[in-house]
């Protein structure tokens, strides 16, 4: 009688173990993945100056 709970037992254990690890797998594979960029990143501080205040009408673009 033993020998049966013990074996019942770790087989529960087995696969609960094996659900838990293959969600994780099915985890990883359904998230997107981050982009990584590899180049150096130039931060620079612009003092921006107006000759005028106000609010701007019009801003144009090429």
């Amino acid at each position: 009688m033993k020998i049966k709970t013990v074996l019942g037992f770790a087989a529960v254990l087995g696969i609960a173990g094996g659900a838990v690890w293959g969600l994780g797998e099915w985890q990883k594979k359904s998230l997107p993945q981050p982009n990584q960029a590899w180049e150096s990143v130039d931060v620079r501080e612009v003092n921006l100056a107006f000759e005028a205040s106000g609010r701007i009408r019009t801003l144009l673009k090429e």
